[in-house]
């Protein structure tokens, strides 16, 4: 088991695993993932991004970011629902991935 830095020759594994992600219908608003690395990687910061790999295979991918409750709260016009199902989907983002 090992952790490391993403690289474009992920992109197979990670696509596969962002695509499941995309069939939850709960882990993002998105209905396919991008055709490409450099377009699925240009939502990230390139050094916070990491895979996880089992016996040489990556069965994982964790992106990190600052994510600020203040800035969703106005943008969500303080709405308790909707807050809370943004919860409920970084929850679950972050069970997927986890490493």
């Amino acid at each position: 088991m090992s952790i490391r830095s993403i690289t474009k020759e992920d992109w197979s594994k990670v696509r596969d695993i962002y695509q499941k992600g995309i069939e939850t219908k709960v882990a993002t608003f998105e209905t396919s993932p991008p055709d490409n690395y450099e377009d699925w990687s240009k939502k990230f910061d390139k050094k916070n991004v990491f895979v996880h790999e089992s016996n040489g295979e990556v069965d994982g991918w964790i992106s990190l970011s600052k994510f600020s409750v203040d800035v969703v709260m106005k943008v969500l016009g303080k709405s308790p629902f909707i807050f809370t199902q943004m919860q409920k989907e970084v929850v679950l983002e972050q069970n997927s991935t986890t490493i």
